[in-house]
């Protein structure tokens, strides 16, 4: 199987659903030229304004990750839209994973969206629309504890997008960050 040619991040504050590994497994199996899937995310805390705008959050990723129809789509997505994954929701063929070299840790914050990024552009992707993770809301975390106006956010961004530029081209580049804003606004 792939289980062991597969990698599988889970954050320690989420929760996987009931054969959720399973499924992502049998993805990648059925799909050789795949080289990662994800599925969609299921919030839950105690908080019920935050639970509300996560649930809300994650409704409008679904729609948008159901507009894409090429790796190349979700890439850029994922470097210039809110993102439609999250790593609990995702797993990484192992040869992909080497290949584009893991997650870059000169990226401040973010760097999820990078990694992702690349494993589009090295490969293939399955999006299994069956909610795989439950996603905690309102817990502490680097990522909720960032301050409206902290400068990591858009520095690394700045980061990702030259990247992503550089790897398919500026005119490319520029061409999919419009696609993004017209077509993804979910």
């Amino acid at each position: 199987t792939t289980l062991f040619r597969s990698i599988y991040f889970l954050d320690d504050d989420d929760r996987m659903q009931a054969g959720a590994l399973a499924m992502l497994v049998e993805a990648l199996d059925a799909n050789p030229g795949a080289g990662m899937a994800f599925g969609l995310v299921t919030p839950f805390g105690d908080d019920a304004v935050k639970l509300q705008e996560q649930a809300d959050y994650f409704r409008r990723a679904a729609i948008r990750a159901s507009r894409l129809h090429s790796a190349q789509q979700l890439a850029a997505c994922l470097v210039y839209c809110n993102p439609v994954l999250i790593n609990s929701a995702c797993i990484a063929r192992r040869t992909v994973f080497e290949k584009v070299g893991g997650f870059d840790d000169s990226i401040p914050v973010c760097e999820d969206a990078d990694f992702w990024a690349r494993m589009a552009l090295a490969s293939d992707y399955l999006f299994i629309q069956k909610s795989l993770v439950e996603y905690r809301t309102g817990a502490s975390s680097l990522m909720h504890n960032l301050a409206p106006n902290d400068a990591r956010v858009p520095e690394s961004y700045r980061q990702i997008q030259a990247k992503y530029s550089m790897a398919v081209g500026v005119l490319p580049a520029l061409a999919f960050k419009i696609w993004c804003r017209v077509f993804l606004r979910a």
